[in-house]
């Protein structure tokens, strides 16, 4: 009776769980509609609520049929051909998904556009590319972060490159 219970307890909170994200996705699909149909813009308040929306659309999601390379060239402008031939070299640096590398490139690029001297997305994947293949996988995420850092401290891109590069080694 007591493990009866319990599953049926379980069978519940999960329903529950399901009904209350289903819930909140339905109630941010009509304010969405809301704003979009009244013209208004969002308060000055809701600026960063505004940046995390922005960068949604900069995100290549599980299970979307856009590969990583035509997802990268749509956000970067880069050419699909060089991304093509270069993104598998960078991917097997790393531990992440070739969806996350293409996230996290999208991430770095456009941090790069803040550098000094400002990086194409070719010099940013020759360089991500280096080394051997054989060398440890490490992962990207911590490398943008690092990366973001130095250049919000005025490093040029060269040098907060590398200096990422081997913090994450």
């Amino acid at each position: 009776m007591n493990q009866e219970w319990t599953y049926a307890s379980r069978a519940t909170a999960l329903v529950a769980s399901a009904a209350l994200v289903l819930g909140v996705s339905a109630c941010r699909d009509e304010n969405e509609d809301a704003r979009a149909g009244s013209g208004t813009t969002l308060p000055s308040n809701s600026a960063r609520v505004q940046d995390v929306i922005e960068t949604r659309n900069n995100w290549l999601d599980p299970g979307e049929r856009e590969s990583p390379a035509a997802f990268l060239a749509r956000q970067t402008g880069g050419d699909y051909d060089m991304i093509v031939a270069r993104l598998p070299v960078v991917e097997q640096h790393f531990r992440e998904t070739p969806r996350m590398v293409a996230n996290r490139l999208v991430q770095l690029w456009e941090t790069s556009r803040d550098a000094d001297p400002t990086p194409s997305l070719e010099e940013i994947l020759d360089e991500l590319g280096k080394g051997s293949s054989a060398a440890p996988r490490v992962f990207l995420g911590p490398l943008v972060q690092q990366y973001r850092v130095m250049i919000e401290e005025g490093v040029p891109h060269g040098p907060a490159l590398a200096a990422a590069r081997r913090e994450g080694r």
